[in-house]
């Protein structure tokens, strides 16, 4: 994603948004973001003036924060002539952050010419965002635990315990208390399920790396929510995805 981003950030962000068209975006899907941390790890935005009648959007680069007050970025490099932009405009800012599309509204507060174009922007009260998927995942509440892999014959490492708050095929959203994860590492996610209630649980565990790495701040108790991506499954764990998904499904009709 990050060389499409590179490429053209207006058109990957507008496909992605008419992915999304039909799913409601809430922060409180991520939690409360720290935005002057997030928005210096950002290359790339894009920026799209309330003008009537246009949908026009512009891409540009984050040039630094002045926390709570202001976003600074740099005037467009892809504007043909003036920008449709004055004081107070209201804009919406758009941008790729990891695996999520993050988005919200603001206005300007400032154009600034010299000694060269840039713009700053209100600080936002609230911010979207959407995880970028191109498999939908269920929503579940399951006990379970990340098993990183050794790093040597000497040392085990402890699993990770949490629960599982999404699945799919493609990698399952696992939430934490602690901060015990990385992006980029692997091990082995350990869920159980329970299709005959007078029967013992059957145990899956597959291969996944942590793909993503978000704090959550708005659920109770806060922690970290890790994106994990399974790099192949058998099988017999595809299997076992969809009776997990099935017996969730089977369970919400029930409620």
């Amino acid at each position: 994603m990050n060389e499409i981003e590179d490429q053209s950030p207006v058109e990957e962000i507008a496909r992605v948004e008419r992915q999304y068209t039909s799913r409601r975006l809430s922060a409180a899907d991520q939690g409360t973001l720290s935005l002057g941390g997030l928005y210096t790890k950002v290359r790339r935005i894009v920026l799209q003036p309330s003008v009537p009648g246009s949908e026009q959007q512009y891409a540009s680069v984050p040039i630094g924060t002045i926390d709570g007050v202001s976003l600074i970025v740099a005037w467009p490099s892809d504007a043909d002539g003036l920008l449709p932009l004055k004081q107070y405009q209201e804009v919406k800012v758009k941008f790729f952050y990891e695996l999520n599309l993050m988005m919200f509204n603001s206005s300007i507060q400032s154009l600034v010419f010299q000694p060269r174009p840039h713009i700053h922007l209100e600080w936002p009260r609230e911010v979207s965002s959407v995880e970028v998927r191109d498999v939908s995942r269920l929503r579940v509440d399951r006990p379970s635990s990340f098993n990183p892999t050794p790093s040597d014959d000497m040392h085990t490492p402890m699993p990770v315990i949490g629960k599982i708050l999404d699945i799919s095929h493609q990698g399952a959203g696992f939430f934490c208390e602690q901060d015990k994860l990385s992006i980029g590492e692997e091990g082995s996610l350990l869920i159980a399920i329970w299709p005959d209630k007078d029967q013992p649980p059957i145990p899956f565990r597959a291969k996944a790396i942590v793909a993503a790495r978000n704090e959550i701040k708005r659920m109770s108790p806060p922690g970290w929510m890790y994106g994990l991506e399974f790099p192949s499954l058998t099988s017999q764990e595809r299997l076992f995805i969809w009776a997990l998904m099935g017996e969730t499904l089977e369970m919400r009709r029930e409620g």
